[in-house]
C-alpha cells in the first residue's frame, strides 16, 4: 500500500461563519456556542469538514460531486476510502498563531452575522425563516493540516490540488458559503 503525505495550508480570502449544529432543540442558542472550540477557547474546524468539502454527496455538494459530473459518486466513494485528514481538530490561525475566541464585544476579529434563511419549497414558494446569529472569524485566516492519500485509481495529489483551488472559490469551507470560507491554496508540499 503507497501512501502519499500532503501538507497543505489553506488561507481565507473571505471571513468564515460557523454554524455547530448540536441538537434537536428549539431552543435558541448563543452565537458562540456555534464555533467549533477546543482546549482554550482555541477556533478549530474539524478534519471530517473537510472531508465533506472534498467529498460530501448531498447538497451542498462536495468536490468530487461538483466537478466529475456523472463519476462524482464513484469518486467520492474512492476519496471515502482512500484519503484521510490526519488532524481531527485543525486549528484557526491568523498573522501571530492559533485563533483564540475571547468574545465578541470590542473585537477586530470576530462579529456576528444576524441574517434569515431563505427556504425554496417544491412548489416553488419561498419561505424566509427567523434570523439566527451566527459567529463569524474575519480576515485573516488559515488553516494548515496535513492530507493521507493511499494510491487508488481514481484520485491523485494532482486531483486533490485542483479540487481544492476550484473548490476554495465555488464551494468554500463553513456555513453560508461560497459567500463566506472562500479560500485559497497557500502551500502544498
Amino acid at each position: 500500500m503507497q501512501e502519499t503525505k500532503i501538507n497543505v495550508r489553506l488561507a481565507g480570502t473571505a471571513d468564515i461563519m460557523f454554524d455547530r449544529f448540536i441538537d434537536h432543540s428549539t431552543e435558541p442558542r448563543p452565537a458562540e456556542q456555534k464555533f467549533y472550540l477546543a482546549e482554550g477557547n482555541q477556533v478549530v474546524l474539524p478534519g471530517n469538514n473537510v472531508l465533506q468539502f472534498l467529498f460530501a454527496e448531498e447538497k451542498p455538494y462536495g468536490c468530487a460531486r461538483r466537478f466529475e459530473g456523472k463519476e462524482g459518486s464513484k469518486y467520492a466513494q474512492t476519496g471515502q476510502a482512500f484519503c484521510f485528514i490526519n488532524n481531527s481538530m485543525i486549528n484557526f490561525l491568523d498573522d501571530k498563531g492559533p485563533v483564540i475566541f475571547r468574545g465578541f464585544e470590542g473585537s477586530k476579529q470576530f462579529r456576528i452575522h444576524l441574517e434569515a434563511a431563505v427556504t425554496k419549497m417544491s412548489n416553488g414558494k419561498v419561505i424566509k425563516q427567523e434570523a439566527r446569529p451566527r459567529p463569524v472569524l474575519m480576515l485573516p485566516w488559515s488553516l494548515k493540516f496535513e492530507i493521507s492519500l493511499i494510491k487508488n485509481d481514481k484520485i491523485d495529489p494532482d486531483k486533490l490540488f485542483n479540487w481544492f483551488a476550484a473548490g476554495g472559490m465555488m464551494i468554500g469551507l463553513g456555513t453560508h458559503r461560497p459567500q463566506f470560507g472562500r479560500f485559497i491554496i497557500d502551500e502544498w508540499e
